[in-house]
């Protein structure tokens, strides 16, 4: 009869580095979610507001930016304002573009940088 049997399962210094890798992933994810969040804002008030000057051709830029602001402000759009959109008109077709960048700090000089390029669809 063999008693011997291998034992299974983490050491507590693998405990230890998983707890740790684990914590930094949550802190970037967590940091980093405001930024994310943002831009899919961002994106859904340029195709609301470029859906709204497709529909009334008569909106000057003014006015679409104006409405890009305000809706920014409900949403708490911080990154971009209206009067940094990009916004044309050619042939009958309204293209609104907002370009920007975010800089996220993690710990002392480390951070994350998130550059931005959206066009209404």
């Amino acid at each position: 009869m063999n008693l011997k049997s291998k034992q299974r399962g983490l050491s507590g210094v693998e405990m230890l580095a998983f707890a740790i890798l684990a914590a930094i992933a949550l802190l970037i994810t967590f940091k980093a979610l405001p930024a994310i969040t943002e831009a899919k804002t961002v994106q859904n008030i340029i195709n609301e507001i470029g859906s709204e000057g497709q529909r009334n051709a008569s909106m000057t830029r003014g006015q679409l930016a104006e409405s890009f602001r305000k809706r920014a402000l409900i949403n708490d759009v911080i990154s971009i304002k209206g009067d940094d959109l990009k916004i044309e008109r050619k042939n009958g077709k309204l293209t609104i573009q907002a370009a920007w960048e975010r800089k996220v700090p993690l710990y002392n000089n480390v951070g994350l940088y998130f550059e931005y390029d959206l066009k209404n669809q």
